[in-house]
């Protein structure tokens, strides 16, 4: 698959080379062995089928490789989800209603349930989904688009994968602190219309900063936050030069509460408050 920018007249759109997807990287992804990504990611007990998609399966690759510098080098627990598939949306139960994106390009399944329409197969929660029909060989070019849109909260390239990985590992944090039952009575809440209604409008202000799709829920308002704050800490060689999360909503207990305890803003005390699953 080649990465082909577009060029569009009635677009204002500029490629930035400087911290996303430069020639280096799209030929490392053209010339990706999608069997021996798949293999390797397996090897890690991460079910996946990119059904020969070489945009999708390399850069969930090289997140993974992210995150694990991320938990390894800044001491975070930043969880990988349990599967990643390349599907088709049509097949999926979507609730198109909590969601305005006309294109949903992933998603995280947050809850065990029936997702796929042909068959009773329970997906299990945690498992990623990339729609096959999305263009990833234009994924810089979508990237900036939607970043000037001002869906995203990120122009990087990666960010649409980022975005999904975050949810999973928000998830995580949400389950081990509270539990199976507790956990799913929470992420139905913050997802139901009755709450939504108060959480677009208590926190319109806050959650717009990050991007419009934050104020979906505040799910995907940590999922944008998270994913951008990540996408700022990448050099050019998509290396980590910095936790992204130190001083941040997202930081260790420790960090978090006594580095700069009298400076975090009502923002970030809001965010403090998604990430640990208090809506």
């Amino acid at each position: 698959m080649q990465i082909t920018p577009i060029k569009n007249n009635k677009i204002n759109y500029t490629i930035s080379f400087q911290r996303g997807l430069t020639p280096q990287i799209a030929k490392q992804i053209e010339q990706a062995d999608i069997v021996e990504i798949s293999r390797q990611i397996k090897k890690m007990n991460i079910d996946c089928d990119f059904k020969d998609n070489k945009v999708i399966s390399w850069s969930c690759a090289k997140i993974i490789e992210i995150i694990e510098t991320l938990n390894k080098t800044f001491n975070q627990k930043f969880a990988l989800p349990k599967a990643i598939y390349v599907d088709d949306f049509a097949r999926l139960n979507i609730d198109y209603s909590i969601n305005s994106s006309e294109t949903i390009y992933g998603l995280c399944n947050l809850t065990p349930t029936k997702l796929l329409k042909d068959t009773d197969t329970i997906i299990p929660s945690r498992v990623l989904f990339f729609n096959q029909d999305c263009p990833w060989q234009y994924i810089d070019w979508l990237s900036d688009i939607r970043f000037q849109n001002g869906e995203t909260s990120s122009n990087f390239f990666l960010y649409t994968f980022l975005h999904d990985f975050s949810h999973s590992a928000h998830e995580d944090r949400i389950l081990k602190r509270y539990g199976a039952k507790k956990a799913g009575e929470i992420l139905r809440l913050a997802t139901s219309v009755e709450f939504l209604k108060e959480y677009r409008t208590k926190f319109a202000k806050k959650v717009s900063s990050i991007s419009q799709y934050a104020l979906e829920n505040p799910l995907e308002a940590v999922a944008d936050d998270t994913s951008r704050l990540i996408c700022d800490s990448l050099d050019e060689n998509l290396i980590l030069t910095r936790n992204p999360f130190i001083n941040s909503p997202y930081a260790n207990f420790i960090d978090y509460h006594l580095s700069r305890i009298s400076k975090h803003s009502t923002k970030d005390k809001m965010l403090r408050n998604f990430w640990n699953g208090r809506f």
